[in-house]
């Protein structure tokens, strides 16, 4: 009666299930197996009208296994079964599973490695080479590969010969073998390369080496000269000496260097072996602008920093010049300003003044006073989860946790209402919620008292497309997927599992990505399916190999094969991938060292391309640390003694000094209007909340925003009926 433990269809309807089926197999006297049989015609056997219904095989999961039902597609999907199309007949090989593929698998043993045709997870298990679904086994096909040869360099009565052997058959005929792959060329056996003594700097001192003169450079080292022996002296430091030198702030200091160092900076060499002392760099005592207080006013006059102290006068610095604007008065004094919300701005006394705050006195710092806070009405939540309105200040409101609703506001009957705004729901629709009401409906918040004013977004789903005779999941707009065509599943939607049809899964593809699509199109890219329904991030591809520099524990430069993550773990510098060792791939890069651009910036280049910048190199392996670059001068424009502007050529670190606007490098002060004024700022009105009321005052851009008023535009007058009304 096991066959009987199931529902059952005649003629492709549904009759009952199984307590009914078997009274009716009593009723009639049938007896078990005629009972089977029935169930059995009725899958097998489709009915001219349910095919006329649109009905067809639905394979269907039971705890006795896959059974075949004809069911319409929508009656199938119901049942959680396969639908097999419409028209489609019951039979015994509709419903059966597709076998697990086989292939070649090389597995090895005590006797030697074996070929067995198994499916890739049976080979897993084996610990065997799975060489395809497909592939089957042969004498050749687990044959390990031959050796790799390359180009043999042999001696023999007098001549080279290049022979393209393995490499223990080159050391058989005591040949030298230049590498795997490497073909016989005609300068493979050429003789070896000039050398020279090389001067490498290490941690542990500095070491002289017999090598070339590009593994030289690949060693960061100094080249003395082709055949040059290496002795005691080779690598000896330089002969170096004092120098006079002007540094940036224009004093002369004694820096010990090489000659050719020095004369490089423009300085005075005092000889070789000569050191720094005070007396080695004697100069003048510096001089600068003095302010000097008379009946007839404040006269300027360069003297030295004891003589202006003689005089009684301020001395402005060593280097100084005299100008219109070096004794001028100091600008206004500034100090704390409390502005009517609270907050504290630097000001002089009449900004503060017209922004109607209250100055704290010259030199006041905002860090060490505390301005008065406004109050405003704060919403907190109540011990019943209810929310309350209560006037304090906007600390006090933030400790308590509420939401305050800032200066002078009262507290009414809609103060703490909670806020709603536009909100964007997933058809497209624009409703206006609160930020908890759209979050629920799966909408875009657009933030409190927003309208519905500015279109949402239409809504967008998955759209199957036909591309190069495969299909392909988009997400469009319904308008957009149906313009090219395409078929649009709904609002929503997401391109996942088998929305548009044949099932994806992730494909490895020979560069070592991942993607997800279908089995064809993974086999149109060549890549290597993993299965329908997996996911890329759980599948792990093979990465793809090419040439890797890495340095050799002798300091020079080797090329392997290997994938990046291998070639990073060696700290070596990866060329791509399927990328090959060759005689140029390695090539070690240009040197470095300081180069002085034309701004007075230093960095760190090769000579060449310091040069095409416009920049002075300092040589090979300098640093900017140890090579002070001279620095541009341009106009900079400072204020006279008759509270003018007038311009002097000076450093940006000079005109700085002075309190000056350095317009540039290589600015002249015979450009028009280089140091013109600009036009006094445009003010107006000003609306600054102080507690309940609102105060107008007149004052610039500026200062409305420090003291969070609302300025009315240029111009505009305090007297103007409304003007703070809105």
């Amino acid at each position: 009666m096991e066959g009987c433990s199931k529902p059952f269809f005649v003629g492709g309807r549904y009759v009952g299930d199984t307590n009914m089926f078997m009274t009716e197999c009593r009723r009639l006297a049938l007896r078990a197996m005629t009972c089977v049989a029935a169930v059995v015609v009725a899958m097998t056997t489709p009915s001219v009208a349910s095919a006329q219904d649109g009905a067809g095989a639905c394979c269907i999961t039971t705890p006795n296994g896959v059974s075949c039902v004809m069911l319409t597609q929508a009656g199938c999907a119901e049942r959680g079964g396969v639908f097999r199309g419409a028209g489609v007949a019951c039979s015994s090989t509709v419903c059966a599973p597709t076998p697990t593929p086989t292939g070649a698998c090389c597995v090895a043993s005590a006797a030697g490695i074996q070929c067995f045709m198994l499916t890739q997870a049976q080979c897993a298990e084996r610990n065997g080479h799975y060489r395809g679904n497909g592939v089957q086994c042969s004498f050749t096909l687990c044959a390990p590969p031959p050796p790799p040869t390359g180009a043999c360099c042999i001696q023999a009565a007098g001549a080279i010969t290049c022979t393209v052997i393995t490499e223990a058959q080159c050391a058989e005929r005591n040949g030298q073998y230049r590498g795997n792959g490497t073909t016989c060329s005609s300068n493979i056996c050429a003789p070896p390369p000039v050398t020279g003594a090389c001067c490498v700097t290490t941690p542990n001192g500095t070491f002289c080496v017999q090598t070339t003169e590009t593994q030289c450079a690949a060693q960061n080292g100094q080249y003395r000269g082709n055949g040059v022996p290496c002795s005691s002296v080779t690598c000896a430091p330089p002969t170096t000496g004092a120098c006079c030198v002007r540094n940036a702030s224009g004093a002369i200091v004694c820096v010990e260097v090489t000659r050719a160092q020095c004369e490089s900076q423009n300085g005075s060499y005092r000889g070789d072996g000569v050191r720094c002392a005070v007396t080695t760099c004697p100069t003048p005592a510096p001089t600068g602008a003095c302010c000097i207080a008379s009946a007839a006013g404040i006269q300027c006059l360069q003297l030295t920093q004891a003589q202006c102290a003689e005089r009684n006068g301020q001395y402005r610095g060593n280097g100084t010049p005299c100008s219109n604007t070096t004794c001028a008065p100091p600008p206004p004094a500034t100090g704390a300003c409390c502005m009517p919300n609270g907050v504290c701005v630097t000001a002089t006394a009449a900004q503060c003044q017209q922004g109607g705050g209250h100055y704290r006195g010259d030199g006041t710092a905002c860090s060490s006073l505390a301005c008065p806070q406004p109050v405003g009405a704060c919403c907190v939540r109540t011990d019943a989860d209810g929310i309350a309105c209560i006037t304090v200040t906007e600390a006090a409101c933030r400790e308590r946790n509420g939401q305050w609703r800032g200066v002078g506001t009262p507290c009414s009957n809609t103060t703490c209402a909670p806020a709603r705004g536009a909100c964007c729901l997933p058809n497209g629709e624009c409703v206006v919620l609160t930020a908890d009401g759209c979050r629920e409906r799966g909408g875009h918040y657009r933030g409190d008292n927003s309208a519905c004013n500015v279109p949402c977004p239409p809504a967008r789903g998955a759209c199957c497309l036909q591309r190069d005779g495969r299909v392909i999941c988009v997400i469009a707009t319904r308008d957009a997927c149906e313009k090219e065509g395409g078929r649009y599943r709904g609002n929503g939607t997401a391109c996942t599992g088998t929305v548009c049809g044949s099932p994806t899964g992730a494909c490895c593809l020979p560069n070592g990505t991942c993607v997800s699509m279908t089995q064809a199109d993974c086999a149109q890219h060549r890549g290597h399916f993993r299965g329908p329904g997996t996911n890329c991030d759980a599948v792990r591809c093979e990465q793809p190999r090419g040439a890797c520099c890495v340095r050799t524990a002798a300091g020079g430069v080797q090329c392997i094969m290997a994938t990046e993550a291998a070639c990073r773990e060696h700290n070596g510098q990866w060329r791509g991938p399927n990328s090959t060792c060759g005689d140029n791939t390695c090539t070690p890069p240009a040197a470095r060292g300081a180069c002085c651009m034309p701004n007075g910036a230093c960095v760190i280049v090769p000579a060449a391309e310091c040069e095409r910048a416009g920049g002075r190199y300092r040589g090979d392996g300098s640093a900017c640390a140890d090579t002070p670059c001279p620095q541009p001068t341009g106009a900079c424009c400072v204020r006279s003694a008759s509270g003018g502007v007038q311009c002097v050529t000076a450093t940006q670190a000079a005109c700085r000094e002075h309190n000056g606007i350095w317009r540039g490098a290589g600015t002249g002060c015979d450009a028009k209007d280089v140091c013109t004024p600009p036009p006094p700022p445009a003010r107006g009105a000003c609306c600054v909340r102080a507690g309940d009321a609102v105060r107008c005052v007149i004052t610039t851009r500026e200062m409305c925003a420090r003291a969070n008023g609302v300025y009315r535009g240029d111009g505009t007058s305090c007297d103007t009926k409304g003007v703070c009304n809105n």
